[in-house]
């Protein structure tokens, strides 16, 4: 399992579009975004250790802002 933890500009308003988004991602099996955290990060359980430029590649095709955090 691969935890992803990105920063996003994802409102809370735009859930749905990304919730059809990932639906469709088989190797996504649990996601959130922290909309308290000034960074609305985005944290993502994937199955698949190599999903992190996809999910960037995806969210970004929705028209959101999304980047890696190093913690």
């Amino acid at each position: 399992m691969e935890i992803l933890v990105l920063k996003t500009n994802i409102e809370i308003d735009d859930l749905l579009r990304l919730k059809q988004k990932f639906d469709q991602l088989p190797s996504i099996q649990k996601w959130t975004i922290d909309f308290d955290d000034c960074d609305h990060v985005l944290r993502i359980e994937s199955l698949d250790k190599n999903t992190l430029p996809n999910i960037i590649q995806e969210v970004t095709s929705l028209g959101f802002m999304c980047a890696d955090l190093d913690y």
